[in-house]
């Protein structure tokens, strides 16, 4: 039921600030800047701060039933909240007045991703992909797809404002902003993660049977790696320039690999399932949130200041540093005890 607010170089990890929700918070978001921020709790209170003005909102909007997601756009300017009920709310965020209308779609929103001003897509509860189109001037979508289909993920892919979707039978599709199916891939499971680099065009897809696939998506999924693990896939997440990404498994290993999905840059077992990964554009520090009420910052451009190798690294070098000692103070007492 709180919203905290962290410096990623602080050296104590205690937050700058926290704010006391009156309902369980599910959702939080930060533009590219860290400027601005918002939250939603399941009391149906959407929260928008100026983080680093003030822990306490600059304002707060009371929506028709629980906050179910939330998105901020890049710049900050405007935010998105979907509700229980199915209300889907645009808001400016610099707006006295901040709501700038309201619509609806036929259950509750599930998922959504908020491109600019230019597109948002919705995914609902019973079904189905809800595509708007020029977000500020329409309150209404210009299509749907797959009404009896569920879709936990779905991310925009960029300037053209194609949508790319996760539906639970494990099938990824390509949509392009008409509403026309442009290529499909099965991945087996369910689709449980999705992450996008628009600057890059490049998507990342996590599966409940543990794939994970990378594409480049041109004038469909170009396959560009693939990564088979041993447990379901909670969560990951793709760096802006989509070189870096991070994966996290149910049974709570976060695992960062570099675009090949063969090089293992580091690994951490958390003991816990990791429910969210974030990581900044240059994809150097991470950031995980586990149902044991745990954060954890994976910092890698601040150890390459301090000279201290990174996680995944040091433990086998460590090892083999202690192997080859062992094994040079052996022969020491042996030609000790011939002598």
């Amino acid at each position: 039921m709180r919203v905290y607010f962290f410096d990623v170089w602080s050296t104590d990890g205690q937050p700058l600030w926290s704010y006391a929700c009156s309902g369980y918070v599910r959702h939080v978001a930060i533009s590219n800047n860290g400027s601005r921020a918002a939250a939603g709790d399941l009391d149906g209170n959407v929260f928008f701060f100026r983080p680093h003005q003030s822990g306490d909102p600059a304002w707060t909007f009371k929506v028709s039933g629980p906050v179910e997601a939330l998105a901020l756009s890049d710049d900050g300017e405007y935010l998105v909240a979907g509700d229980r009920r199915g209300v889907i709310y645009l808001f400016e965020t610099d707006m006295e007045a901040p709501m700038i209308w309201r619509g609806a779609i036929p259950s509750a929103v599930m998922s959504l991703s908020f491109l600019e001003s230019k597109a948002l897509a919705v995914t609902a509860a019973s079904g189905g992909v809800y595509y708007y189109g020029e977000v500020p001037s329409r309150p209404g979508y210009a299509w749907s797809f797959g009404d009896y289909e569920s879709f936990p993920k779905v991310v925009i892919t960029g300037d053209n404002g194609d949508v790319v979707a996760g539906a639970s039978n494990g099938t990824l599709y390509l949509i392009d902003r008409a509403g026309n199916v442009v290529d499909r891939q099965y991945l087996g499971g369910a689709i449980s993660a999705l992450s996008m680099s628009t600057a890059t065009h490049r998507v990342v897809a996590g599966s409940t049977n543990g794939n994970v696939c990378y594409f480049v998506i041109g004038g469909g999924f170009e396959k560009l790696a693939t990564l088979q693990t041993k447990q379901p896939i909670t969560s990951l997440v793709l760096s802006d320039d989509g070189q870096r990404i991070s994966i996290a498994n149910l049974d709570g290993t976060i695992t960062t690999y570099e675009e090949s999905l063969t090089h293992l840059v580091w690994t951490f077992h958390t003991g816990g399932i990791i429910h969210s990964l974030s990581m900044s554009g240059s994809g150097h520090i991470t950031a995980a949130a586990s149902d044991t009420g745990s954060l954890y910052l994976f910092n890698e451009e601040k150890l390459a200041r301090t000279g201290y190798p990174i996680y995944g690294l040091a433990p086998f070098v460590l090892v083999l540093i202690l192997l080859l000692a062992a094994c040079i103070a052996t022969r020491r007492r042996r030609s000790r005890r011939a002598g």
